[in-house]
């Protein structure tokens, strides 16, 4: 009889950039059962952060347009203003979003929701403030619904995310 220990090989089953070790190789059954409980529950939540970091990046980048969209349409007066300000807290929020999603943070519903209030506020804006150029109210309005339906997308899969963390618990 040998005084060291066994030792077990241990495989590993890569999927979504997840490596779940198994346990011994001696065990095939249990290992089958244990990884597939594993992978589904990586995989829904997997997708659900997907979900977020894409709509969170994509309504970053339509808050950049709406920031730009001053200089780009010559938006003037206290309208483009009001588009530099409210498309930057648009970008920066949603890029924080995406950052806290991306290092596998809890995304944040309020963060979603502060978002929408905010592409509620870019479709409303040319309407409170008295623009009168037509294109003004389009980029405006088309730019805020979009905002509005990412955010809200985006706040479904952190809703998703956060059930999927507290089933799991």
């Amino acid at each position: 009889m040998s005084a060291e220990p066994r030792r077990c090989k241990l495989n590993s089953v890569v999927t979504h950039n997840y490596v779940v070790k198994t346990w011994c190789a001696r065990h095939p059954f249990i290992t089958k059962h244990v990884v597939s409980a594993c992978m589904s529950r990586t995989r829904s939540a997997d997708d659900s952060s997907v979900l977020v970091q894409r709509t969170a990046g994509l309504t970053a980048v339509l808050g950049a347009f709406v920031m730009v969209s001053t200089v780009i349409f010559t938006i003037t007066d206290f309208m483009g203003i009001q588009n530099v300000f409210v498309g930057a807290a648009v970008a920066f929020l949603s890029a924080f979003q995406a950052y806290r999603t991306n290092e596998r943070r809890s995304p944040s519903i309020v963060i979603a929701a502060v978002v929408a209030v905010l592409g509620i506020w870019i479709v409303a804006a040319p309407f409170v403030l008295g623009a009168d150029r037509t294109l003004v109210v389009g980029v405006n309005g088309i730019a805020g619904v979009i905002i509005v339906i990412l955010s809200l997308v985006g706040a479904y899969g952190s809703r998703q995310l956060s059930t999927t963390a507290s089933a799991s618990a």
